[in-house]
């Protein structure tokens, strides 16, 4: 089964910025700008990791209580960090990715869904996704489930069945 690790810190490093995230408060961290000066401005994220092992794929769950996913940079640092720890799949949640990623003319899913490829991590978005009424999202999460790469199912069992191969 799954194991949890509460992560009070989620630290995502790029080449020009740290970035923590608190989702919920939005509240800047002054001291980390001052201890890193120059960067970005931080933010503090209480977030659980749910690691999970089926079939000897390592798989991540990440739950947080606001938008984990709100850029391409964040999809960005996800893919590095995940690939960094050593995961071969990654679970999300609807409710932790912005809205304009599902706005297939935003180009915010396609320019995130090919670092997954990229970087061959496979994905899973849990959610209950009638409310997207495009004929274009609606394809294409049909194709991409037909692909097996990228996946968009409506439970946590459902996608655990999904990447475990």
């Amino acid at each position: 089964m799954g194991v949890l690790t509460r992560c009070p810190l989620y630290l995502l490093a790029n080449l020009t910025s740290i970035h923590t995230f608190d989702l919920a408060k939005r509240m800047p961290l002054p001291s980390l700008t001052q201890v890193f000066p120059g960067l970005n401005i931080c933010y503090l994220c209480a977030m659980e990791m749910i690691e999970h092992e089926i079939n000897q794929f390592r798989l991540v769950e990440l739950r947080a209580k606001g938008i984990l996913i709100a850029n391409v940079a964040d999809g960005t640092d996800l893919v590095g960090n995940a690939y960094y720890r050593g995961f071969d799949k990654v679970i999300l949640h609807l409710q932790n990715i912005d809205g304009a990623f599902f706005d297939l003319k935003t180009g915010i899913a396609g320019e995130i869904l090919q670092k997954f490829s990229n970087y061959r991590l496979g994905l899973a978005i849990i959610g209950d996704f009638s409310k997207f009424e495009s004929k274009s999202f609606r394809d294409f999460m049909l194709e991409s489930n037909k692909l097996g790469h990228v996946n968009f199912v409506g439970t946590i069992a459902e996608a655990l069945d999904t990447l475990s191969c």
